[in-house]
């Protein structure tokens, strides 16, 4: 999505929900990111199962895509390989989502200092209604 391409399509000031799936690793999400960033009346980013995204790609979001998104309402980011470090970053990325009321992170496998890493920004989302969590492998965790 490149700034140019988006501006050609009108998608800089109308495009509200964006879905990529099953493609995403690190490299694309950077690749994208200088268009993504200029989504500024983006209220859904769902980049769901996007293994390979892992933890470089939270740091792209953390700093590159995330503090331009305050509108956001839901971001789902479940399944995308995150890791604990993938937790740390979009924690600090997540701090800016004031708007924030839907949030996924299922199956990233943050273990408890990932865990941790993200009980510390929640108490700040204050909009958050539905938060997804299952499947990151924390102690206690059944679906580990």
């Amino acid at each position: 999505l490149s700034r140019g391409f988006m501006a050609a399509h009108g998608m800089v000031c109308s495009l509200c929900v964006l879905r990529m799936h099953s493609w995403l690793d690190s490299a694309a999400l950077r690749a994208l990111s200088p268009g993504m960033r200029e989504l500024r009346q983006l209220e859904e980013l769902n980049l769901s199962n996007n293994p390979k995204m892992g933890p470089a790609g939270a740091e792209v979001l953390q700093t590159s895509i995330l503090p331009h998104l305050s509108r956001l309402v839901k971001l789902n980011l479940r399944q995308c390989g995150l890791l604990s470090q993938g937790a740390q970053h979009i924690a600090k990325g997540l701090k800016g989502l004031r708007k924030l009321e839907t949030l996924n992170l299922e199956r990233n496998n943050f273990e408890d200092s990932g865990a941790e890493a993200l009980a510390q920004v929640l108490p700040s989302l204050t909009a958050l209604r539905h938060f997804r969590f299952f499947g990151n492998g924390m102690t206690g965790d059944p679906m580990k």
